[in-house]
């Protein structure tokens, strides 16, 4: 889907009044009037394009720490909305999960869920089982 699809049924000419950039890998060039990045996890080669934004929001204290760490700005934190009140008690069982993104960047960064199976094939008791869950993105 290119950029263009978003705006060829419109009829709105120029700028949006609200650009809104929720991404992780690729940080666009700003589109609107007011333009707002939420960012999971902040590289410092993104720092540029960051800077360009009104607004940056990230989802978590840790992730706030990095973003001024690494980009100078100070993000505002919009927690996810989990209410925690409401948990369901369940029978524990002899398992691990990995709920996680599964890549490998042309630098090599990943989540090493490779190292991770290869350690719970050594490791885990033949009881126990690891249950690895998450979207493939392939850059």
């Amino acid at each position: 889907m290119g950029d263009d699809v978003l705006y060829q049924n419109s009829e709105i000419e120029g700028k949006p009044d609200i650009f809104l950039n929720y991404s992780h890998f690729r940080i666009k060039e700003p589109e609107g009037r007011y333009n707002i990045l939420v960012v999971l996890f902040p590289k410092p080669e993104h720092r540029a394009e960051a800077l360009k934004y009104d607004k940056v929001i990230t989802i978590s204290e840790y992730s706030a720490f990095w973003i001024e760490k690494y980009w100078g700005i100070k993000a505002e934190i919009l927690y996810p909305a989990i209410d925690f009140t409401k948990r369901v008690e369940a029978e524990k069982t002899n398992a691990i999960t990995n709920i996680s993104r599964f890549f490998c960047e042309p630098d090599g960064h990943c989540k090493n869920q490779d190292f991770l199976v290869a350690q719970f094939n050594e490791y885990l008791p033949e009881n126990w089982q690891a249950w690895f869950c998450g979207w493939v993105f392939r850059p």
